[in-house]
């Protein structure tokens, strides 16, 4: 079984996009809803503890309410990335590749592709199910690792867990990574992300300086 876990402030978004979406997969998923939370954070962690309890689920997929899976072979892709033994901590549909220290929708190197509303937004091609990455969007992230939702740092926060999620992943010594599996995103803008960009830099800037200057030393 496949744990699909979500926040969601709007029933009316959850029930015309989610929700339909999965009835084709019908007891292969399993959909487990918070409402009205306050912090993103502090949601996937309650929710990821509610998936682990019982231990049904094998893979979760932390998702957006306003996110359609189109993908028919959905579950069956899922399984063959997270296969015994696999080094995958988090995967996503879209983000950036090589390392950086900005939001991954301005860096340099990105890969993958969804429908954003009604438009192909696409990057770098994905040739395989499943490429390395460094951050992935949040609007879905896989995992089959009991992953570490900094639910201290960032208070009452609804951005940069994604961005934080990775680097937790990634210094854990797994991977993140890039699958093609399509699905829909309702796309509304950006938002207001210098605070919490800002508490994110404050945690994880050695590292990422670490990292940058290790690769420019390996070039």
């Amino acid at each position: 079984m496949i744990d699909i876990l979500c926040v969601s402030n709007n029933p009316k978004i959850l029930n015309a996009m989610l929700a339909p979406s999965l009835a084709k997969f019908g007891d292969n998923v399993r959909l487990l809803v918070i409402e009205n939370a306050v912090s993103i954070f502090e949601a996937y962690d309650a929710l990821q503890e509610r998936s682990l309890k019982d231990g049904l689920a094998g893979i979760r997929v932390y998702v957006h309410h306003d996110v359609e899976i189109i993908d028919k072979e959905f579950i069956e892709k899922l399984e063959k990335i997270f296969c015994a033994g696999n080094k995958w901590g988090a995967v996503g549909v879209i983000g950036s590749i090589a390392e950086h220290d900005e939001m991954w929708w301005n860096a340099k190197k990105r890969g993958g592709w969804i429908w954003q509303n009604d438009i192909k937004l696409a990057f770098t091609r994905i040739d395989n199910l499943v490429t390395n990455g460094c951050i992935v969007d949040g609007l879905l992230i896989a995992t089959d690792k009991k992953l570490e939702w900094d639910t201290k740092t960032y208070g009452e926060c609804w951005h940069i867990y994604d961005h934080d999620i990775c680097r937790h992943v990634r210094h854990s010594g797994l991977n993140v990574g890039i699958a093609d599996i399509e699905v829909r995103h309702l796309g509304k803008g950006r938002h207001d992300y210098n605070r919490p960009y800002l508490q994110y830099l404050k945690k994880w800037s050695d590292k990422i300086m670490n990292t940058q200057d290790q690769k420019v030393r390996a070039g």
